[in-house]
């Protein structure tokens, strides 16, 4: 809080004392009034006004101003202080809100309404989209209501089991929380319609390939022919929600688990330029015909956007919900590049890996700090990362998000601050990451107790030599393999070298490429070390003290080698 004072600039900043009316949040004293406590600043702004007649401000940059009013200077019109942002009223009662994101929650709190957005894509199926939740994330989902032919449906699973039980009930006209937004929905407005000159425009540029552009083309003039739209726009930032995320409802031409009224949803993220669709790719690759649907309508819509994006290495992101959960926690982005990723993965994998946790000492691991300390800063004052006798010192840290998320066992402590610091001579950035501190932190939004650690590896220390290890589960959860690489290996061109697997440089790789998840988080940086994951990468689950060497045979491989000889179907003979 700054203000000013006898022509002197001041400032307060809040306290995370145990104050005992303010234990549980930061809170602020007033330096006239044996400091007082006032728990949000806009109360000790009111009380420093009333009652000491300082007129005070949250942000530096308005000191400026506050000193000349002080002074009785006249006042520059951009620092009017008595400015405020136009404000938005409630439809339904006389209160004004500060912005439509207040607005919202207002509505749906005190007036117990869903005023989540419905957006008509489809006249002649009666298809709409919705988000599915009433908060953040924002993931939208197809309803469809019709009545001729008469259907009312909802593609989320739990809204079908919910119907399904009220019909089953004696209700059948009950409907989900999605199907009730339609009698608030827009009416439909006819989106771009996708032409063949933007299409030649993008093959020309080498934006897609010309099999892709075939396919593109062909499934346009199905959806033309139906006299339905093959990309819907669904733009939701006019109701307030984020800007990031681009959405399209596309025409997929067929019915199936993902696509179940004939639409499915297609995902961009502008900033780490990432795509994902609900369709399962094409087996090899999770690019799809949808994917560059989506593509083709940005670049004849809006070309700088995906101009922009040529730079960012695109992925998929398979777990759209988390990835948007994540990446909605504002955390400043630090400039790095794939060889500083490398350097700072080698030096966590080194220096701060997490020992065994039967190891540590039994306090670090069963009791957590509670609250969680209220900013996380690295303990080095040196660069781990310049080589000599005497490294450079690193420059004072720097808060890159205030609003990490920390997990524990018995608590869920939001609003927490991380610090980074960098070193001046290398630019490298070292981030805080100190097991000693019963804390792990994954991307410097998300962080973990040791004893939470410690509870989701529980039941994996089974010994060097168990007698029976069921791996199903855990195999299950720590890979996602697609169905396409279960192929047997072409005999003409396997080598000597497929057979065998370097068991501690694969998973060494494998470890790395989790802590590089970690430090690209947020960033457009490919992960160096990225390697697709198949049936055959690895071989069986051998620890160092039950094997001879580090280099072992892959027995999936060779077991997909014995080819069977399929047995011809007798047919009879005709008499």
């Amino acid at each position: 809080m700054y203000f000013v004072e006898n022509n002197q600039e001041k400032f307060v900043v809040a306290c995370f004392c145990k104050d005992k009316t303010q234990a549980s949040r930061s809170h602020y004293h007033c330096p006239y009034c044996n400091f007082k406590t006032f728990s949000r600043p806009c109360y000790f702004m009111k009380h420093l006004k009333v009652m000491h007649g300082i007129a005070s401000s949250k942000k530096r940059d308005k000191t400026k101003a506050l000193k000349r009013k002080a002074d009785n200077v006249t006042e520059d019109p951009a620092d009017n202080l008595d400015s405020k942002p136009e404000k938005v009223s409630c439809p339904h009662c006389t209160s004004e809100l500060s912005s439509q994101k207040n607005l919202k929650r207002h509505i749906r709190d005190v007036h117990c309404l869903d005023i989540a957005p419905m957006i008509f894509i489809d006249v002649r199926n009666g298809i709409y989209v919705t988000p599915k939740y009433d908060h953040s994330p924002v993931l939208p989902v197809h309803v469809i209501k019709s009545t001729n032919p008469p259907k009312i449906d909802c593609e989320v699973p739990n809204c079908r089991k919910f119907m399904q039980i009220a019909w089953s009930s004696g209700n059948p006209g009950k409907e989900c929380k999605h199907l009730e937004r339609t009698k608030n929905a827009k009416s439909y407005a006819k989106p771009a319609v996708l032409t063949s000159a933007s299409l030649k425009d993008m093959l020309s540029k080498g934006l897609m390939s010309s099999e892709w552009g075939v396919r593109c083309e062909n499934l346009n003039l199905d959806s033309n022919k139906l006299g339905l739209d093959s990309v819907f726009p669904v733009i939701f930032e006019d109701e307030g929600y984020s800007k990031r995320w681009v959405f399209f409802s596309v025409f997929t031409s067929q019915t199936d688990n993902w696509c179940q009224f004939g639409r499915t949803i297609v995902t961009f993220d502008t900033v780490a330029g990432q795509w994902n669709c609900q369709c399962w790719g094409t087996g090899t690759s999770h690019r799809c015909i949808h994917r560059m649907m989506a593509m083709w309508w940005i670049f004849q819509e809006s070309p700088g956007t995906l101009m922009e994006t040529l730079d960012i290495q695109t992925q998929d992101t398979d777990d759209l919900e988390s990835h948007i959960v994540e990446t909605s926690i504002s955390c400043e982005q630090q400039p790095v590049n794939s060889q500083k990723i490398c350097i700072m993965t080698d030096y966590l994998m080194t220096h701060k890996r997490i020992p065994f946790l039967q190891d540590l000492p039994v306090e670090l691991r069963t009791k957590e700090q509670q609250p969680p300390p209220p900013c996380f800063v690295p303990t080095e004052n040196t660069c781990p990362y310049c080589p000599g006798p005497t490294p450079p010192a690193l420059n004072p840290s720097n808060i890159v998000t205030t609003q990490a998320v920390v997990y524990g066992i018995n608590y869920v402590q939001k609003g927490v601050s991380v610090a980074v610091k960098q070193c001046p001579a290398c630019t490298n950035v070292v981030r805080f990451q100190e097991y000693t501190s019963g804390f792990h932190t994954f991307n410097n939004r998300v962080l973990l107790t040791l004893p939470l650690c410690e509870l989701l590896l529980s039941g994996l220390a089974c010994g060097h030599h168990p007698a029976v290890v069921v791996a199903d589960a855990n195999w299950k959860l720590a890979f996602d393999i697609p169905l396409g690489t279960f192929k047997r290996p072409d005999p003409e061109t396997v080598s000597e070298e497929d057979f065998e697997v370097d068991i501690v440089k694969a998973w060494s790789d494998l470890d790395k490429s989790l802590i590089a998840e970690g430090l690209i988080s947020g960033t457009s940086v490919a992960n160096p070390y990225h390697n697709s994951v198949g049936h055959s990468t690895l071989a069986p689950w051998m620890g160092e003290h039950t094997r001879v060497g580090k280099t072992l045979p892959k027995t999936e491989f060779r077991k997909a080698m014995k080819k069977t000889p399929m047995l011809k179907p007798s047919i009879p003979s005709k008499r």
